[in-house]
């Protein structure tokens, strides 16, 4: 059996190997923006919450603190310590997102330690515990924000930390003061109960919010795949175009355009020889090569006709250069054919012809048809003359024909260097005026033999 022939032009990848690439980087952002916004609204909360008890400290023993006494100056220093940093992370770009995590989790507990350690180091008048002291309530609040950093890992790390250092103090005050404690395994049980339910939050916040962040992740990548798809049908800023408004709007703009008609030469006949199947592949082929020609240029596909092809330059969006750019693009294809004809030629294949025909000037552009059933197009004598144009190649046997008036608006821009042959002026099918044309010069643009 003959191997069927290798595939004209660079290879295609379908689209689940595009989607999957986008849809990790989609949720990694997704993800990261989320947890960046809540490392930052962490940090707000932090330096709000210790620049409160730090004044308190500052209003309530402002002696203790000027003369360096140990406990009030340690947890002074460490709230405005935490204050500063917290301050940083807020003006500061983060490079690393689970850097800075790791650090703030582990400053939240070494907070924990500076605000009840120094409490039992230094008790006051009338201690009886250091569970009998507000300080030991921020254990809670630190394990329940671990969950904002969206990782189940700093989570449980966060909780089991707590716990130890919430133990460890918990028996450094009854070792060093267990005459004067008054709680029991009771508040003990209770506190460790309280950092637990917090903990478990923070798990639950962490893993719902990954969730929600992934739900969220795969919306986009659906509503990233039908613009994708939509465009692929319609264009790409036709599709932008569509997405943007809230409702399909009949109708259209007068606009002036720059329309590019192209279409092979026999092809037809060529293709009845043919199965369908490779028909398809080999008009795909050819389409492939000048669709990016013309994108490349600027231009919008508006549809296939057949094997031809109706491209549009300055809809849905102009520029001031669209004429010069569609004839750029009409020499463009003649070389892509040149080179695609080559390696048809290298399969066995015969070389295509095909001609171009280009005019500019004023057209409706807009949305015809239904409300079921709308399309974007391109709608005015500019349509038709640039279609004539195109099958007058035929007759006169050059590839390329441009009207006069899509030369002289491009020549209205002085990037515009085109090097232009008179053909004089023809009679048009539909029109009692003749048209004057031009072609391009060089061999892209000889005429047929």
């Amino acid at each position: 059996m003959k191997a069927a022939p290798a595939p004209l032009g660079p290879p295609r990848f379908g689209s689940a190997a595009r989607f999957s690439e986008r849809a990790i980087s989609i949720v990694n952002d997704a993800l990261l923006s989320t947890a960046m916004r809540n490392e930052r609204g962490a940090a707000q909360a932090r330096l709000v919450i210790c620049s409160l008890f730090a004044l308190r400290q500052l209003g309530l023993y402002p002696a203790d603190i000027l003369s360096a006494q140990p406990k009030d100056t340690s947890i002074f220093v460490s709230l405005v310590f935490a204050v500063a940093l917290s301050a940083v992370a807020l003006v500061r770009r983060h490079r690393s997102l689970a850097r800075w995590q790791l650090t703030f989790a582990v400053v939240d507990v070494l907070l924990f330690v500076a605000a009840t350690v120094p409490v039992i180091l230094s008790p006051a008048p009338g201690y009886t515990g250091v569970l009998h002291t507000p300080f030991v309530a921020a254990g809670a609040l630190i394990s329940m924000a671990a969950g904002l950093r969206l990782s189940r890992g700093h989570a449980v790390g966060t909780a089991v930390a707590m716990l130890l250092v919430f133990s460890g103090v918990c028996v450094l005050d009854r070792w060093m003061w267990g005459s004067r404690i008054l709680w029991g395994a009771g508040e003990v049980l209770f506190y460790a109960i309280v950092l637990g339910g917090a903990s478990l939050v923070s798990f639950v916040v962490a893993t719902r919010t990954l969730d929600l962040a992934t739900r969220s992740a795969a919306k986009a990548i659906e509503a990233e795949r039908a613009r994708e798809r939509l465009g692929a049908y319609v264009g790409r800023d036709v599709a932008e175009q569509a997405l943007a408004v809230d409702e399909i709007v009949m109708g259209g703009s007068r606009q002036m355009v720059a329309v590019l008609f192209s279409d092979l030469r026999g092809f037809t006949t060529y293709s009845e020889k043919m199965p369908p199947e490779e028909t398809v592949r080999q008009l795909n082929s050819y389409l492939e090569a000048m669709v990016a020609v013309i994108t490349e240029r600027g231009g919008v596909v508006d549809k296939y006709i057949g094997d031809g092809i109706m491209a549009v330059f300055g809809a849905p969006h102009g520029r001031p250069d669209d004429a010069h750019r569609a004839i750029l693009a009409a020499g463009d294809m003649q070389v892509a054919l040149e080179g695609h004809n080559a390696q048809r030629l290298e399969r066995g294949f015969t070389p295509l012809k095909m001609g171009v025909g280009v005019h500019y000037g004023l057209a409706v552009a807009g949305n015809v048809g239904t409300l079921d059933h709308a399309q974007y197009t391109i709608i005015g004598d500019v349509v038709n003359l640039a279609s004539r144009l195109e099958s007058a190649t035929k007759e006169l046997e050059w590839p390329v024909l441009l009207s006069r008036d899509v030369v002289d608006a491009a020549r209205v821009h002085p990037q515009a260097a085109l090097a232009l042959r008179s053909l004089g002026s023809i009679s048009v099918r539909g029109r009692e005026q003749q048209v004057e044309v031009f072609t391009l010069s060089g061999a892209a643009s000889a005429p047929e033999k």
